[in-house]
């Protein structure tokens, strides 16, 4: 899709659910911190992505809905300050 619909579906997102069991280089999730939204990650063997995490507490360590769940609470109650520090990181 265009860039500008990725920006605006990011702009309306407190977190991106990424529950990839294989993942590389982690495009989306650097895409969407660019855009001040946390990833939330499974912390699988062969996901690459939990080593760029940012926020730690986001990455799951079991693909149980009560932990995912967690980690969305999480992300939705602190999405300003999650906000604010991966904006503050860009500007760098």
């Amino acid at each position: 899709i265009p860039d500008s619909n990725v920006t605006e579906i990011m702009k309306s997102s407190f977190v991106l659910l990424h529950p990839s069991k294989r993942e590389g280089f982690g495009l989306s999730m650097v895409e969407a911190a660019c855009q001040g939204v946390p990833t939330i990650l499974i912390n699988y063997p062969e996901n690459a992505s939990v080593d760029l995490v940012i926020i730690e507490e986001l990455v799951s360590q079991t693909p149980t809905v009560s932990e995912l769940v967690g980690k969305l609470h999480r992300a939705y109650c602190n999405q300003r300050i999650y906000y604010e520090k991966y904006l503050a990181n860009n500007s760098r």
